[in-house]
């Protein structure tokens, strides 16, 4: 009998070290604050301040591999992958290689197997090439082999819009969707196995915004060096990453003019305050709309609307180093910045699909026409 009570005592021991060891680990996770002001912004800095070179990738342009409206651009395993917004319903994915050669296209529109009726999100995989394409109509993936094959679909029970394979799930971001009220709105993230089955909720939901719904980032989630994933909440100064399916803060942004709650609660009455109307009042407030990153090695980039104006941030997690600015100058070529849409390793890769400002003999110097595939510009960090 005594024996049995040490045994036991001992079991509540090991217990007690091991939950002490996880809180610890849980609570003292370093936070990096990213701080910038007014004072610091400006107006204008050279590409040279941020980039030591350039390469040019110019997209292939012929009648199949023309692209319209670009919405998501991804670059895996040398491979380019386009999502092209072509009237709602005609979405498709034009594929090049990292050379700008056109490879393929994928656009199976239809409401049979391995089709789709309205692209919301895709992504790839990245240790073998499948394509997943996000079907918001029909709440399924459609999934490609690296050939542009179908292979399944996988059927999902909610409604989402952004999505990003993460390891060996799927992680889909709800945001928008609270006021569906489909038993499922009670968190934000929701990460799923690959038949589609929900296996785990992430990130609880802040009940200022539960009827409330703003354009606060372009695409929230994403997945750097192919094993951490990024995530940046709407009306939140925080960046979170997922870690071991649990979700740590990572980096808190501090600057004057973010929305907080005193700004919202104003709207939140029961029903949907109208984006538009909100938004508009946002904007001439000063506040910043539509705050997105791009997560790196070791670079971040934010950007947003303020006040009808657009604001950069570079941020170099190895030093802390900041520089918040209005505009960029490219001194290195001719060719505006663009969207700067990936940073991997020492490289940013930005895209730039229009050339109707640019001058005849600039345009002619690129071998370019104003109605030429975009121009990817591949860029080395400094």
């Amino acid at each position: 009998m005594c024996k049995m009570k040490y045994v036991a005592l001992y079991a509540i021991v090991i217990m007690i070290f091991v939950y002490s060891c996880s809180s610890k680990r849980n609570t003292n996770e370093e936070v990096i604050n990213i701080s910038f002001s007014k004072e610091n912004l400006k107006p204008v800095i050279n590409s040279t301040d941020i980039f030591d070179s350039f390469k040019l990738i110019k997209l292939e342009t012929r009648d199949e591999s023309l692209i319209g409206n670009i919405f998501d651009v991804k670059i895996v395993d040398e491979l380019i992958y386009i999502g092209n917004r072509v009237n709602g319903s005609r979405d498709n994915i034009v594929i090049f290689n990292i050379n700008g050669d056109f490879i393929r296209k994928i656009n199976n529109i239809g409401k049979g197997p391995g089709e789709y009726t309205q692209m919301a999100d895709f992504d790839v995989n990245s240790e073998n090439g499948e394509v997943y394409i996000h079907d918001y109509n029909q709440n399924k993936l459609v999934v490609y082999d690296k050939t542009g094959t179908w292979k399944r679909d996988i059927k999902i029970d909610f409604k989402a819009i952004y999505f990003v394979r993460y390891k060996n799930s799927f992680c889909f971001d709800r945001l928008n969707f609270k006021f569906l009220n489909d038993n499922k709105n009670d968190f934000d993230l929701l990460l799923c196995n690959e038949d589609g089955v929900i296996k785990n909720k992430l990130f609880p939901y802040r009940p200022y915004i539960e009827s409330y719904v703003l354009s606060w980032t372009k695409n929230p989630l994403q997945v750097y060096e192919d094993s951490l994933l990024s995530f940046l909440p709407k009306l939140s100064r925080n960046i979170y990453e997922l870690e071991d399916e649990h979700i740590i803060k990572r980096y808190f942004l501090e600057y004057e003019n973010f929305i907080d709650e005193s700004d919202i609660k104003p709207y939140v009455s029961g029903i949907k305050a109208k984006q538009s109307v909100v938004e508009r009042e946002m904007k001439d407030k000063g506040k910043v709309l539509n705050l997105s990153h791009v997560n790196g090695p070791a670079h971040i980039h934010l950007f947003w609307d303020e006040g009808g104006e657009q604001r950069y941030v570079w941020y170099e997690k190895s030093n802390g180093r900041i520089v918040f600015y209005k505009k960029m100058n490219n001194d290195l070529c001719e060719l505006p910045i663009g969207w700067i849409f990936e940073i991997r390793d020492d490289l940013a890769y930005s895209i730039v699909d229009d050339f109707s400002d640019m001058e005849g003999d600039v345009l002619e110097s690129l071998n370019l026409k104003e109605d030429s595939n975009p121009v990817i510009v591949q860029y080395k960090l400094k």
